[in-house]
C-alpha cells in the first residue's frame, strides 16, 4: 500500500512490459477492427496476417525465454530444450493451434530433464 504523498516509481522494466503488452494487444486488435470495415479481398489478407502474428509472437517469446538456457547450457540441458522444441513444432504441425503444442513441448522438456 502506498502512503499519502508517496509516488510509485516506475522503472524501465515495468514501462517496457506495459509498452510491449499494449503493442501486442494493438497488433492483434487493430487488424480485426480494420478487417470489419474493409472489402472482402483485404479481409482475407488481414485474416492471414492476424493468424501469422500469433505464431510469430509465440516464436519470439520462446526465443527470449530459451536464450539464457541455451547460452549457458550443458549437453543435457540442450538435449531437453531441443527435444521440447521439436515436440512443440511437431505437435503444431499435427494439431495446429498454440495451446496443445506448447503444453506438449513443456511436458516433454520436463520429462527429458527429469530423465537426464
Amino acid at each position: 500500500m502506498v502512503a499519502e504523498g508517496q509516488m510509485i516509481e516506475f522503472d524501465a522494466r515495468i514501462l517496457t512490459i506495459l509498452v510491449c503488452g499494449a503493442g501486442t494487444f494493438g497488433m492483434r486488435l487493430l487488424p480485426m477492427l480494420w478487417q470489419q470495415r474493409s472489402e472482402t479481398r483485404h479481409a482475407e489478407l488481414l485474416s492471414r496476417l492476424s493468424r501469422a502474428s500469433g505464431s510469430a509472437a509465440v516464436a519470439s517469446l520462446m526465443v527470449v525465454m530459451l536464450w539464457p538456457m541455451i547460452v549457458q547450457a550443458g549437453t543435457q540441458q540442450l538435449a531437453a530444450v531441443f527435444t521440447g522444441l521439436l515436440t512443440t513444432w511437431g505437435s503444431q504441425r499435427v494439431f495446429s493451434g498454440v495451446a496443445l503444442p506448447a503444453l506438449s513441448g513443456a511436458v516433454v522438456y520436463g520429462l527429458v530433464k527429469a530423465w537426464l
